[in-house]
This record gives structure tokens, C-alpha cells and sequence, in this order.
């Protein structure tokens, strides 16, 4: 099925409860009261609101679910080496529907400082570029 499926169920409370036990555990995690999760009507044994977890089949979709979730206008930037589909489909679909995007080499740390603004950023894997013949993992 594509809706309700079972196994996708399972995995996305799962996934939900790791998420919990991770922010509990780090001291410099926002609490869950304050975090967009804080919507969820489930709630951990100790009272916390269990983050809401999605799973998709594919990136795609989960690009898209995030795209059409967020308020409108929107600025969305990615890497400059991300999957040629993301690109893609921001040109042919979501650009005529407000939505702009701008490419960013993500092993500049500073470029990509000066793009962000109030804007979730979420980079799936380390840019495969390389730098001073290292792979360039910063955190913002």
C-alpha cells in the first residue's frame, strides 16, 4: 500500500524514538518543547513529545514533501553537486510556482554562510569535492 503501510510505520517510530533518545542524550540539543516536533500528540514515557518522522521511497519525494510543506515564498539552496533530479524538478515544477533556488559549493564554508539566511538546511552526505586532497566536513 501507499498509505499506512506497516513496515514504513515501523521504521518511522523507530527513527522517531532514536531521535529522541539522541537529543536527550546531547546537552546542547534544543529541548523538544521548543522544536517544530513539539506538534506531535505522541509523547515519550517521560512526557516529551515524540518527534513526527516521514519515510519516503525515494529522495525525490522527500525533496518535494519538504518543498511543498514549507510556506511560500521560498529560497532554497543546495549543493552545487547534489543529484542532477533535484535541480531538475526545482526548474520545471517548483520555479513556476514561486519557489527559488540557488547552487552553492558546500566545501566553501563562507559561501555558504553568506547564502544562509532563515532557512532549514540539510545536506544528506559530504560533498564529494575535494580539498587539500581531504574530504571538508564543517559544521555550521
Amino acid at each position: 500500500t501507499r498509505m499506512g503501510n506497516p513496515t514504513r510505520k515501523l521504521l518511522e517510530d523507530v527513527m522517531s524514538d532514536l531521535e529522541v533518545v539522541s537529543s536527550s542524550s546531547s546537552s546542547s540539543s534544543p529541548s523538544s518543547s521548543s522544536s517544530p516536533a513539539s506538534a506531535s500528540k505522541e509523547t515519550t514515557a517521560s512526557g516529551e513529545h515524540k518527534p513526527v518522522t516521514c519515510a519516503f521511497a525515494s529522495g525525490m519525494a522527500a525533496v518535494s514533501s519538504i518543498i511543498l510543506a514549507l510556506p511560500q515564498p521560498l529560497h532554497v539552496i543546495i549543493p552545487d553537486d547534489i543529484y542532477h533530479g533535484v535541480p531538475t524538478q526545482l526548474k520545471s515544477i517548483f520555479v513556476q510556482r514561486g519557489v527559488e533556488y540557488s547552487t552553492v559549493d558546500m566545501t566553501n564554508l563562507d559561501h555558504l554562510k553568506s547564502e544562509i539566511h532563515d532557512v532549514i538546511v540539510k545536506n544528506e552526505s559530504n560533498s564529494k569535492k575535494k580539498t587539500n586532497n581531504n574530504y571538508r566536513n564543517e559544521t555550521l
